[in-house]
């Protein structure tokens, strides 16, 4: 193909790009490249199409190849960096964007995409501090601002963060990204009706934002409006089917702490039981989608007895989606090797709950067995003062041991 040709057939492939007909364009870009395999126009846009439908190993692999000449087109950097996070590989990302910062360091891409893969790597005061960097080079990003925030509420400078969310809306009122974070902070500080209502405005602007109507539905759920936050959460669903968090909520969501009568009892425990079923069934034939293990945590079925009822049957059930989902999670560590006859056996459970009862005795099989609740960094035995053992802070997490006779 003529090159003059080739050009003019790349541009068409872009114009359809933009226009938002990835296919069309894409079978373009494909077509010059059967003739021309180092044209690094169709190599990078062909790889932010495969990036746009969830091709990351692809899009990196092509958009890679168009960096290789020299001089760079910063452009091609920049969506590179980005394609980097967007795929999840923080670590590619931010090693990639602050490369090449060394040569373009004031540019607010790549100051952007590094801070924003400092916060998912968890380095707060790093992300904080390049964030600080972008607001300087340019102090009206929008997303930039907004993320800050974000880096501060996850350092619980929650007053901060809500003045860096607030400055974003005073530059963009309709910035939906920005009133989401808003009723998550709220929520973080238990300003449940606060939360509903940032929430709404999220959703207003951006009525398909599954996240907005988690967060919407997680409030509802503090606020006991349950049959409220049960349709917010399938909302969630039909949006994101792979929201986990949304799918356990919906189905826990249905034990409520009061009932006006029997009727509404039977109601919602035929309505959990449906809905824990089809989870089961899903779980047992792998077709769930999203961290499952993460969503566990999110909720559990803490006012099924205050039904009254008989449970077994339910529980057991809960507890076989429990035990599978952690199953495939977490695989079976190797386990030590037999004791030895007569050898005493060391058991250690780990549990929040012995932060509140840091000591006590409980029977063994194999006679009397003495446990006691260990910390972080200290282990409190019997022999401790109650009041030492008072004006000990418990540790979030502790540990149980005993050791049988």
């Amino acid at each position: 193909m003529p090159k003059a040709d080739d050009r003019q057939t790349l541009q068409h492939a872009v114009f359809l790009h933009q226009a938002g007909q990835l296919e069309k364009a894409a079978a373009i870009y494909r077509r010059i490249l059967q003739g021309d395999p180092d044209n690094i126009t169709a190599l990078h846009y062909l790889g932010i199409v495969e990036a746009a439908v969830g091709n990351f190993a692809q899009a990196k692999s092509l958009m890679a190849r168009s960096l290789r000449t020299q001089p760079v087109n910063i452009q091609f950097v920049e969506n590179f960096a980005t394609v980097l996070a967007q795929s999840g590989d923080y670590g590619a990302a931010l090693e990639f964007s602050q490369r090449s910062l060394q040569s373009n360091p004031t540019n607010a891409s790549l100051l952007y995409v590094s801070a924003t893969a400092l916060l998912k790597l968890k380095r707060l005061e790093d992300a904080l501090a390049q964030f600080d960097k972008l607001v300087a080079v340019q102090p009206n990003h929008l997303a930039g601002i907004n993320e800050r925030g974000s880096v501060l509420a996850e350092m619980k400078r929650y007053d901060a963060a809500l003045a860096s969310f607030q400055r974003a809306l005073s530059l963009q009122p309709q910035y939906a990204e920005a009133h989401l974070n808003v009723g998550n902070l709220y929520g973080t500080l238990k300003r449940y009706d606060d939360a509903v209502a940032a929430f709404d405005k999220a959703l207003t602007l951006k009525p398909d934002s599954a996240d907005a109507r988690f967060g919407r539905a997680s409030a509802l759920t503090e606020l006991d409006r349950k049959d409220e936050a049960v349709t917010e959460f399938e909302k969630a669903l039909a949006i994101r089917p792979d929201h986990a968090e949304a799918r356990v909520g919906a189905c826990v969501g249905e034990l409520h702490i009061l009932y006006s009568s029997e009727a509404e009892v039977v109601s919602c425990r035929e309505a959990y039981q449906r809905k824990l079923r089809a989870l089961y069934d899903d779980v047992e034939a792998g077709r769930v989608p999203g961290n499952l293990a993460k969503a566990i945590e999110f909720k559990q079925p803490f006012f099924l007895a205050y039904q009254g009822r008989n449970d077994r049957d339910l529980q057991r059930l809960y507890g076989t989606v429990v035990c599978g989902t952690m199953q495939r999670e977490y695989p079976d560590a190797p386990l030590t090797a037999p004791a030895l006859p007569g050898e005493p056996v060391r058991v250690g459970i780990v549990s929040s709950f012995f932060a509140i009862t840091r000591t006590g005795k409980f029977p063994s099989r194999a006679g009397s067995a003495n446990w006691t609740a260990a910390g972080s960094r200290s282990l409190a035995t019997t022999s401790e003062t109650s009041a030492t053992a008072k004006r000990r802070r418990p540790p979030a997490c502790a540990i149980a041991f005993a050791t049988t006779n």
